[in-house]
């Protein structure tokens, strides 16, 4: 039998008109699910548990305290702190929670363990090396030992895993991990210079905890239909694209509008 899980979603505003239904799709088809927690500026009233910020030992200013970002990325790095942290939090009696997009959908059933082991997807990203050049100033024993980027926006944790990795941080460093997190990110690569699924993949691998991968062709779009009849196992359906493909649909109604009219008007 898997394991059971949780789920956690940090929400940023430009998801909020998406997330009930990112919540309720993911409910449909995740096998194995507990509970689906989410952390926002506010309650959103969603079918899920809310998560206040208060309850992080950091806020967004501390973040920008401890960081010298210059690429006002701050929000970026603050949302993956919480991820990392949410385990922390003990909310939940289980061990392992899945961070999750709030725009990913799924378009079948899907399982993110074997049994007890947890199933990660290698990214489609060209390896950012700025990721593992932060990675090597907390711990000079980590690296990309796959040769193959973790990021696939999502990531299953285990609380006591990351215990144990916030552990190895703050006794080489000698800060609290979250303080040595965003101080190790060189400031001439902070519009991408950090990665927490990056970080904690590969402390797996370096400790060499049984894990299983796999590759999927996930998509990335701004049209929820084309995304939805793509077939592929799930899709990022993002705000940037979102916007992008609203605007494109608006101008095509005006064109079309415009045309008819005008074709209207040569009849009469």
């Amino acid at each position: 039998m898997n394991k059971y899980f949780d789920i956690f979603m940090p929400i940023g505003p430009s998801d909020y008109e998406i997330a009930e239904k990112s919540i309720l799709n993911k409910r449909q088809y995740i096998k194995n699910l507990g509970d689906i927690y989410y952390c926002a500026q506010k309650d959103l009233n969603l079918s899920a548990i809310y998560v206040p910020e208060s309850k992080y030992p950091f806020d967004l200013e501390s973040v920008k305290e401890n960081i010298k970002c210059t690429e006002g990325r701050e929000g970026w790095y603050y949302q993956q702190l919480k991820q990392l942290y949410f385990g922390s939090l003990n909310l939940s009696g289980l061990d392992d929670y899945l961070t999750i997009c709030t725009d990913v959908f799924f378009n079948q059933e899907i399982s993110f363990f074997n049994g007890n082991l947890p199933i990660y997807t290698y990214g489609h990203e060209i390896l950012n090396q700025p990721y593992f050049s932060h990675m090597r100033r907390l711990n000079p024993e980590l690296k990309c030992f796959d040769g193959k980027s973790a990021i696939s926006h999502h990531s299953i944790f285990n609380k006591h895993i990351l215990q144990e990795l916030f552990s190895d941080i703050e006794d080489r460093l000698g800060a609290p991990f979250w303080v040595a997190f965003l101080r190790a990110v060189d400031e001439k690569e902070s519009a991408a210079g950090a990665a927490e699924y990056e970080l904690y993949f590969n402390f797996l691998r370096l400790k060499n905890y049984p894990i299983e991968t796999r590759v999927l062709n996930y998509l990335d779009t701004g049209a929820f239909w084309y995304g939805q009849n793509s077939g592929a196992p799930f899709f990022a359906y993002h705000w940037y694209l979102r916007s992008g493909f609203k605007n494109q649909k608006e101008n095509f109604k005006k064109n079309v509008s415009f045309f008819l009219k005008r074709l209207f008007n040569q009849h009469n």
